[in-house]
């Protein structure tokens, strides 16, 4: 039986400009260099410097040269016009790079398009110092592009001398990720999306006038060849958000993006919706869209098509093949008329609830799944064949198929082992519930001939804000999945609290290239990179906050002292970074997430004291999460909601991240006894960073006066404008409402209106 196997990584010839580089990217590939090199004595960083010849760049802040890219038609990915200007990932590389060595140098990088004669590399990049010879350029191109033919798809190398420095890949989208992987060289990092919360934050990119690119060769191959980010419940999505979030997956080398049909139904986070925005942006890039998700009643509805249902069941009769012909048809059509999707994920409903007839049929709801999952695949060979098909091993249906019964063999599965914990990496013996999570996962190797990726649950939702740093355990697994020879893994992708988990994001991208990857390595190169002088610092919050937070239930005491221990490390940190400085930004940051953090487990330490306690801790978490869930810190969700006894609805928590400002009451229950007072201060949110007039307005109950009941507020960023209001009650207590309801609006467009219950 034919397995994939991990393609091979090297690194040849690598510059030792490079390998002395003390950027995030350097160190991590230096290491990588030497773990393949042969043993010997290493040069000194300065001795290597003298011997190299470099590419300038830049003198005194001016271009001595420009980019140059060819691409022919045809070669295009992810189903854009290829060869085109407007259209080519290797034209929106060559932008990139031009854009980012002009940042670099403080001056404007000139791009030209190259016509490339028959015989020569089909597409590529390159910085031409002066008036080299195109056909040098070319020359140099084709050979590194024969080398890269028997590599594994995305593999890219770049190769600079002293006249040019020449980006080639194996797929055109491999050359943009050779852009940014030269663009590490110098210095700049992209940690994060440059999501609007991160205020200029999330990238960092050095002032170098007169930058030389150091000579050698650099070569890349990923590990894995699906490299994927799920929007999955997309609370917090926009379309800002997501552009930010397909850029920075390019710049990490990730290649996949996996979006809902319609996630569960609910209308709240839908391809549909985006696609007009969202489908230019992966096709600029060259990048794979993954699209589907539960369930098979997004395109065989029970509404419209009850002949295929069975009383009490959410999964149609799959034993019936009109039911079947008429769901494939539907799948068909929707993806015909979508030709940007690459992956269809072909999953039943979430809590899925088979028809007895079917499992007593078929024995398992996986040998059932097989029936749809397979004759999805072969229509789509006819109708689609560069469409593949994903199915998820989850659940009651989370067992290979037996008795006969298997997937195709051009089918993804993606194993989502939903239960596990992170308390221990995945082959730990100490942990049985893992264990047996692993054994389903080799069942799979040996079943499974085609493709088996892991669904990485690593940002779990009720997770919350607490930290989760547990970068030990994820390289832990990520060598698991090298040693079965899996074929890729992916995690979530909530915008609203990503720079809390920066890290792990991070840390997921680079393993999902380099699954050999050691948490300390990257620790050793990511502190320093983003922290500076606070890296120290850090580093004790880090090894504090790496708890998997399903056990707080168990722990709260233990969770509170660690959480309180690295909130101190964080105030450590802040006093050695600069005031204004990205640094700073961040860790004040990180703090707000440690303040939310630790409310939450209040609420936890609160449940066995009194009734007011449990009251007060709930209105804590709620008032932090209220003012920072448009910070990068705190996602506003129903898992949150539960926690301080709300029942979110999801449309309306994705209007507020959709909306360009918000408003919000302090606090949500004021106490207003007869002939009493009160103060409510209502606050202004600028969601979309780009600043607001918020106009608000009271409607009060009978027998309630307030000193004002409308006003105006602006927003700007993280400062939200806010107002405080007097309340006033009468002598004799009110009878029936006793709500108070602030509206807002901005631009005459209405934003939200929020109920304050008064209390006595």
């Amino acid at each position: 039986m034919h397995r994939p196997q991990p393609s091979r990584r090297s690194v040849v010839g690598m510059s030792a400009a490079l390998a002395a580089s003390s950027t995030l990217a350097g160190q991590l590939l230096n290491a990588s260099a030497a773990s393949a090199s042969s043993p010997g004595p290493a040069r000194s960083a300065a001795s290597a410097r003298s011997a190299v010849a470099g590419c300038r760049v830049g003198r005194g802040g001016r271009a001595q040269g420009h980019v140059v890219w060819w691409a022919e038609a045809g070669t295009s990915q992810a189903g854009s016009p290829a060869g085109s200007s407007a259209s080519s990932p290797v034209a929106f590389a060559a932008a990139e790079l031009a854009r980012y060595l002009g940042r670099v140098i403080g001056g404007s990088v000139p791009v030209v398009r190259l016509a490339n004669p028959a015989g020569t590399a089909p597409y590529g990049l390159a910085f031409v110092r002066g008036q080299v010879p195109a056909a040098d350029v070319l020359a140099a191109a084709s050979r590194d592009a024969e080398a890269l033919s028997s590599q594994p798809e995305d593999s890219w190398t770049v190769t600079t001398g002293a006249d040019f420095s020449v980006l080639t890949g194996a797929g055109e989208r491999a050359c943009l990720f050779a852009a940014y992987g030269l663009l590490r060289q110098t210095g700049v990092e992209f940690f994060a999306p440059t999501f609007s919360f991160y205020q200029g934050a999330a990238e960092s990119v050095p002032r170098s006038p007169d930058l030389v690119l150091g000579s050698g060769t650099t070569h890349r191959s990923p590990q894995w060849a699906l490299r994927r980010k799920y929007v999955e419940e997309g609370w917090s999505i926009n379309t800002g958000a997501l552009v930010a979030l397909v850029d920075w997956m390019a710049k990490q080398g990730l290649n996949t993006l996996v979006f809902p049909y319609d996630y569960g139904g609910f209308g709240s986070t839908r391809y549909d919706d985006f696609r007009t925005a969202l489908a230019p942006e992966i096709a600029r890039r060259g990048l794979e869209l993954e699209v589907g998700g539960h369930g098979y009643q997004s395109f065989l509805p029970q509404s419209t098509y009850p002949q295929y249902y069975t009383s009490g069941t959410n999964v149609f009769d799959v034993q019936n093949g009109a039911a079947v012909d008429q769901y494939v048809h539907n799948v068909l059509d929707y993806l015909t008329t979508r030709p940007e999707i690459g992956i269809f994920d072909c999953w039943p409903p979430d809590s899925a609830v088979w028809p007895k007839a079917a499992l007593a049929a078929y024995g398992t709801a996986g040998n059932a799944e097989t029936v749809v999952v397979n004759a999805v695949v072969a229509a789509l060979r006819d109708a689609a064949p560069g469409v593949r098909v994903e199915r998820i091993a989850y659940g009651a249906a989370i067992d290979p198929p037996n008795g006969g019964h298997s997937f195709d063999p051009d089918v993804i599965v993606d194993f989502a082992p939903y239960g596990r914990t992170y308390s221990a990496a995945l082959d730990d013996p100490s942990s049985t519930t893992n264990a047996g999570y692993l054994a389903l996962l080799r069942q799979w190797r040996d079943a499974h001939e085609g493709p088996l990726a892991v669904y990485d649950y690593s940002r779990r939702y009720r997770w919350r804000q607490l930290p989760a740093n547990i970068l030990p355990v994820l390289a832990r697994d990520a060598a698991v999945y090298r040693s079965l020879g899996l074929s890729g893994i992916g995690c979530y992708a909530e915008p609203a609290n990503w720079l809390s988990a920066e890290a792990v994001h991070l840390f997921a991208a680079h393993s999902a290239w380099d699954p050999a990857l050691d948490d300390g390595q990257f620790l050793g190169a990511y502190l320093p990179a983003r922290f500076g002088a606070s890296a120290a610092a850090m580093a004790d919050y880090f090894a504090r906050t790496t708890a998997d937070p399903d056990q707080l239930g168990s722990a709260a005491t233990s969770f509170r002292d660690n959480y309180t221990a690295a909130r101190a490390d964080l105030d450590s940190a802040r006093g050695a970074a600069p005031a204004g400085s990205p640094q700073r930004f961040v860790l004040d940051r990180l703090d707000q997430a440690a303040e939310i953090s630790l409310a939450d487990v209040g609420i936890s330490l609160a449940a066995s004291g009194t009734a007011a306690e449990r009251t007060e801790a709930a209105d804590r978490y709620e008032q932090l999460t209220l003012r920072h869930r448009f910070d990068g810190v705190q996602l506003d969700c129903s898992y949150v909601a539960s926690r301080y006894g709300e029942d979110r609805d999801r449309v309306a928590i994705a209007h507020e991240y959709r909306a360009p400002a918000w408003g919000y009451a302090d606090p949500s229950r004021p106490a207003l006894p007869a002939g009493g007072t009160a103060v409510l201060t209502v606050h202004a949110q600028d969601v979309d960073y780009r600043g607001h007039r918020v106009q608000w307005r009271l409607t009060l109950p009978e027998g309630v006066t307030a000193d004002r009941t409308s006003g105006v507020l602006e927003a700007h960023g993280e400062r939200q404008g806010a107002v405080a209001v007097r309340l006033d009650a009468g002598p004799v207590p009110a009878t029936g409402d006793r709500t108070i309801v602030v509206a807002f609006s901005s631009s005459g467009t209405e934003l939200t209106s929020v109920t304050c219950t008064l209390t006595t």
